[in-house]
C-alpha cells in the first residue's frame, strides 16, 4: 500500500507534466494570456509540494507574461503569490537556521570550540552574502 506522501508527489507529477504540455500548446498559439494562467497553476501545484523556489519562479513568469499582455487581475494574483512564496521562503529558511544551525552551535561552544563556531558563522555569513540571502546574513550577524 503506498503512503499518502507518494501518492501526492505522484499525483503533482502527473499535473505538472500535464500543465507543461498545456504551456507548449499555449506557446504554440501565441496565447500568452493562457500560458501566464497556467503558470500560475504551475506555481500553485509547487507550493503544494512546498518547493518554494520553484513556485516563485513560475509566479514570476506568471507576472512578466501578464504584465506584457497587459492583463492587471492575472498581475495582481500573480505579485501576491510572488509575495506568499518569498514570505515561506523566509520562514521555511528561518526555521532552518534555528533548529538545525543554532543548535550546532551552541555545542560548539559548549565544548569550548569558540575558534571553530566563529569560523561556521563567517563561513555562513559568507554563503549568505554570495546568495543575496537576507535571513541567512541577519542570522549571522547576530550570532557573534
Amino acid at each position: 500500500m503506498a503512503r499518502p506522501q507518494k501518492i501526492v508527489q505522484v499525483n503533482a507529477d502527473r499535473e505538472l507534466r500535464h500543465l507543461e504540455d498545456q504551456v507548449a500548446s499555449a506557446r504554440a498559439a501565441r496565447d500568452f494570456r493562457q500560458e501566464a494562467f497556467l503558470q500560475n497553476q504551475i506555481g500553485n501545484v509547487y507550493e503544494s509540494l512546498g518547493k518554494w523556489q520553484k513556485a516563485l519562479d513560475a509566479h514570476k513568469l506568471d507576472a512578466k507574461l501578464s504584465r506584457a499582455q497587459g492583463w492587471m487581475n492575472g498581475l495582481a494574483l500573480a505579485l501576491m503569490n510572488v509575495g506568499k512564496c518569498l514570505k515561506m521562503y523566509v520562514v521555511w529558511r528561518s526555521l532552518y537556521i534555528c533548529v538545525i544551525f543554532f543548535p550546532y552551535l551552541f555545542c560548539l561552544v559548549r565544548l569550548g570550540h569558540f575558534g571553530k563556531a566563529k569560523s561556521n558563522v563567517l563561513e555562513m555569513l559568507n554563503i549568505a552574502t554570495e546568495q543575496d540571502d537576507l535571513v541567512t546574513r541577519t542570522a549571522s550577524i547576530f550570532t557573534f
